[in-house]
């Protein structure tokens, strides 16, 4: 879904807001809903050869890491400094989630020996991004709208400045973050554990 397309329930509210404006409010309202709660996952497949794993890229930023298999078999996940990777047997591989644009494997591949890795990854929409997934927008569109609707209204000298409004959108905005991040967080298995085996 593209942000433009997004802002049909939005410009009616701000009269006389250029799109390019209310496209960054709709940006930048999607980029700290999915950052806040987590809701955006994504497979990806790497190949770790020593080097590393993540890229930067302006369209996606990684978060987090879930889950992690090599051959179809789950791997610890853990975070920086976690003293679990200090136990693995000798047949066991964890994966390190260093920050957003780096992550290391234990023990690690190399460019004779590389490993591939496939990844549950938590997303952000980048600051260069155009749009979103669209089952982000058909499940969160109302709190996306407000998260826009409170950028706008607080916006200081322009026509559509509305302090008020802005607060009383801002505070639907929290209130959905809270909301989807507490039903995402049920039933996950949060990094630096053991992960649970799906069932066949």
């Amino acid at each position: 879904m593209e942000y433009l397309d997004m802002l049909k329930g939005v410009l009616t509210r701000v009269r006389g807001c250029p799109e390019g404006e209310a496209e960054d409010a709709m940006r930048n309202a999607c980029m700290e809903f999915c950052t806040d709660t987590r809701v955006l996952l994504t497979g990806m497949t790497v190949t770790v050869d020593g080097t590393e794993v993540f890229t930067p890229q302006f369209q996606t930023q990684v978060l987090d890491i879930f889950e992690a298999r090599i051959d179809g078999e789950q791997i610890l996940v853990t975070h920086a400094n976690d003293p679990c990777v200090l136990e693995l047997g000798p047949d066991e591989h964890a994966i390190t989630f260093v920050d957003p644009s780096f992550c290391e494997l234990t023990p690690p591949a190399t460019t004779l020996a590389p490993v591939t890795l496939e990844l549950l990854v938590a997303t952000a929409p980048g600051p260069e991004s155009t749009g979103v997934n669209d089952l982000l927008w058909l499940r969160h569109s109302e709190a996306l709208k407000s998260g826009a609707l409170a950028r706008l209204f607080a916006m200081p000298g322009v026509a559509w400045s509305n302090p008020e409004l802005a607060v009383y959108h801002e505070g639907k905005f929290r209130e959905a973050i809270k909301k989807a991040a507490s039903d995402n967080g049920r039933n996950r298995v949060q990094p630096g554990r053991r992960l649970r085996v799906r069932p066949v």
